[in-house]
């Protein structure tokens, strides 16, 4: 028995037809999908919305302000160490020490919200 006893023909020409028709969309499928990317747009421009209102622009701010603080120290208690202009490890323990818990607060102050909102779905909905 060889394989091209089990292949049969109309069955190979059927599945070459058959991808051709998936290849070639008609007016209607264009239509369709047409729609369906339309309404996936509307529903990314509503959300993105609400993440430009002034609240949403303040929260980034003050998140910019206040963890650029700590990225500083840090990164100026790394500089030390590298140079051995000073005692590094001081610096970097005292920003560790000074802002995690504010770093933290405004991180989840920050994604909070939304984070909040794609765990519990009932949150979501009482939002809208």
């Amino acid at each position: 028995m060889s394989i091209f006893s089990k292949l049969k023909p109309q069955k190979i020409i059927d599945g070459v037809f058959s991808g051709i028709d998936k290849a070639i969309l008609s007016k209607e499928e264009i239509v369709d999908y047409s729609v369906k990317a339309a309404s996936a747009n509307l529903e990314f421009v509503k959300a993105c919305q609400t993440e430009s209102t002034p609240r949403s622009i303040t929260r980034r701010i003050i998140a910019i302000m206040i963890l650029s603080q700590y990225f500083l120290a840090f990164n100026i208690g790394l500089l030390g160490m590298a140079t051995k202009w000073y005692e590094g490890k001081e610096i970097i323990t005292l920003s560790t020490e000074a802002f995690a818990t504010i770093s933290l607060a405004v991180v989840i102050f920050y994604f909070g919200n939304h984070m909040l909102s794609q765990i519990i779905p009932k949150f979501a909905a009482k939002k809208k």
